[in-house]
C-alpha cells in the first residue's frame, strides 16, 4: 500500500481563487473592456458552478486590485476599471518592499532594477522634458542645499527626472524601486560628505538635463547611481551586522 506520507499532491485553490482568477486572466486578456459590465452576481455563480458567496469573494479581491468598480442602483453592478498608473506603482511598490524586507531581494538587486530605469530616463528627460519640469528639477536641487541629510528630498529629484522621460512605464516602475531603499536607508545616516556629493551630482544631471544633452545626462546618472551603490550597500550591510549582534 502506498504510504500517504509520501504521496505529493496539488491542494485545489479555494473556488473563490478560481473563479477571480479566470475573470482576472480575461480582463487581462483584453476579453473584457475597460467599462464592460460583469455578469451579476447569480449570473457568473451559474455560469461556473460555484454560490453567490464564492462570487462575491472572487469580485471583492479583483476590486482590491483594481480591475473592478461596483456601482448601486438600477443600472449598477460590477464593471471593468480603467487603470490607474499611480494604483499599478504603489501595488508594485508595496510587493517589492516585502520582498525586500523579507531579503528575498537585497539592496544589489533594487540598484541595478534602479539603473535600469534611470540611465535611460535621465537621457529621454534631457531630450522630453518641459520647461516646468526643468524648474521644478533646479527647484529641487536648490532646496537640498537646506538640510545636511535627507533622503525623501533626494529621492524626489529622481521622480522629477523619471516623470520628465515622458514614459508612463517608466513612472510606474520608477516608484517601486527607489521608494524600498527609504525603509532600510532611513534606518541609518550618511556622512555630510555623502550629501554634498548627492547635491553635485543632482546638479551635474540637471545641468546635462537643461542642455538636452542626452549622452551627458545618462552618463551623470550613471555616476550618481555608482555612488549611491558604494554607499547603499555599505549602510545595509553594517545594518546586518548590527542586527545580528556580530
Amino acid at each position: 500500500m502506498t504510504d500517504k506520507a509520501r504521496v505529493q499532491v496539488d491542494r485545489i485553490a479555494p473556488a473563490y481563487e478560481q473563479v477571480g482568477g479566470q475573470l482576472r486572466e480575461l480582463i487581462i486578456s483584453g476579453e473584457l473592456s475597460v467599462g464592460d459590465k460583469l455578469p451579476s452576481e447569480i449570473e457568473l455563480g451559474e455560469m461556473f458552478g460555484v454560490s453567490r458567496l464564492t462570487v462575491r469573494e472572487a469580485l471583492k479581491g479583483l476590486k482590491s486590485e483594481g480591475l473592478l468598480r461596483t456601482t448601486r442602483g438600477v443600472k449598477g453592478g460590477s464593471f471593468v476599471s480603467q487603470p490607474v498608473a499611480e494604483d499599478v506603482a504603489m501595488r508594485l511598490e508595496t510587493g517589492i518592499g516585502l520582498l525586500s524586507a523579507a531579503d528575498v531581494v537585497s539592496v544589489q538587486d533594487i540598484l541595478e532594477a534602479r539603473a535600469v530605469v534611470e540611465l535611460p530616463a535621465a537621457r529621454f528627460a534631457a531630450q522630453r522634458r518641459t520647461d516646468e519640469q526643468l524648474e521644478r528639477l533646479r527647484q529641487s536641487v536648490a532646496e537640498e542645499q537646506e538640510v545636511s541629510s535627507g533622503f525623501d528630498r533626494r529621492l524626489r529629484f529622481h521622480e522629477i527626472v523619471v516623470e520628465a522621460a515622458g514614459n508612463p512605464m517608466l513612472t510606474i516602475l520608477g516608484r517601486p524601486v527607489h521608494r524600498p531603499l527609504r525603509t532600510r536607508f532611513l534606518r541609518d545616516r550618511a556622512e555630510p560628505d555623502f550629501w554634498r556629493d548627492v547635491h553635485a551630482d543632482h546638479a551635474a544631471i540637471t545641468a546635462a538635463i537643461a542642455a538636452k544633452d542626452g549622452d551627458g545626462a545618462s552618463e551623470a546618472m550613471r555616476i550618481h547611481l555608482d555612488r549611491l551603490s558604494k554607499t547603499y550597500q555599505e549602510i545595509d550591510r553594517l545594518s546586518h551586522v548590527r542586527d545580528s549582534g556580530s
